[in-house]
């Protein structure tokens, strides 16, 4: 077991920017890095899948958006979906102690990443990390730690080629590798409470408004998985469930208490329609809008109570 920075060294071996890639992949087209990697995506989005190299079988896919990174130790298979295309750059750098310097490490050209291949390339040395274990498997977290503007700095240094730019490019991509590390660490301790808390009241006054996971999770700078993953332990719901519990809550109570038609309460909400509306509230409520009215007006008839 190693201890990250003081028995391990970082060494940025490539970088690549990817652009403009819209595609489907599948299992077939599945491959595999043979060094460690940070991605950051720049623009557009992607489903990443990690799949069972024995097996073939797949994991649920992680979504990736503008400002998230991603980091995954070699060895790992995988494939992604690209349907709007993607823009990112890809940080290929290995792990070296005394007893592995960097002479030692074998330099794959380009084709690192083997498609379609049922066997595994030549990996650098595998590390498990006594200090950080996550650094031995994928994790993937939103920029909220300033981590856009040092991938800019590396990639100066990359293409400028200063003096002294290997070592600035190790120092460089080891200080993003431990900001990542800091911020996952800090969201997975002590972020989760808040982070839930700043999500229910960011719904709480945007509900009415056409939000969804991904906007909730953008404008909160968190990542969709995560603040879906605190959403559900601190409601039971997921954070889909919770944006539609609380629409339809207040669509209730306006069904109940106002004269609105269902056409401009599913307007006021931001529902694509009113048969959407009807259809999601339906399934909520256990009973439509206009079931829910003429059941008040036939109660209020029995009682003698005024009908809005």
């Amino acid at each position: 077991m190693e201890n990250l920075f003081r028995d391990v060294q970082v060494h940025c071996r490539n970088l690549y920017t990817w652009n403009n890639m819209t595609r489907y992949e599948t299992r077939s087209a599945r491959k595999v890095s043979s060094f460690y990697r940070i991605t950051y995506i720049w623009h557009g989005y992607c489903k990443l899948y990690l799949t069972d190299p024995l097996t073939g079988g797949d994991q649920k896919p992680i979504m990736l958006q503008k400002g998230d990174f991603c980091y995954m130790p070699p060895g790992i298979w995988y494939y992604t979906e690209t349907p709007e295309g993607l823009e990112n750059t890809n940080i290929y750098f290995y792990y070296t102690t005394s007893a592995t310097p960097p002479e030692a490490i074998p330099a794959p050209e380009r084709e690192s990443l083997q498609q379609g291949s049922g066997e595994t390339p030549p990996l650098c040395p595998l590390f498990q990390f006594s200090d950080i274990p996550m650094l031995s498997g994928v994790f993937c977290l939103h920029d909220t730690f300033g981590g856009a503007g040092r991938m800019r700095q590396i990639l100066q240094e990359w293409t400028a080629r200063y003096r002294y730019a290997d070592e600035m490019l190790n120092h460089m991509t080891a200080e993003l590798l431990l900001r990542m590390v800091r911020q996952k660490d800090f969201q997975a301790r002590s972020g989760s409470r808040e982070a839930a808390d700043r999500a229910i009241a960011y719904i709480g006054e945007h509900f009415r408004e056409k939000i969804d996971c991904r906007v909730v999770a953008r404008e909160l700078g968190y990542h969709p998985n995560y603040l879906n993953t605190v959403i559900r332990g601190a409601t039971g719901m997921t954070l889909h469930q919770y944006i539609i519990d609380t629409k339809i809550r207040y669509a209730m109570y306006l069904v109940s208490n106002t004269d609105m038609r269902i056409s401009e309460i599913a307007a006021h909400l931001s529902f694509n329609d009113a048969s959407h509306f009807t259809n999601v509230y339906t399934a909520k409520a256990g009973i439509s809008p206009t079931g829910q009215r003429k059941r008040q007006e036939n109660s209020a008839l029995q009682s003698g109570s005024p009908v809005l």
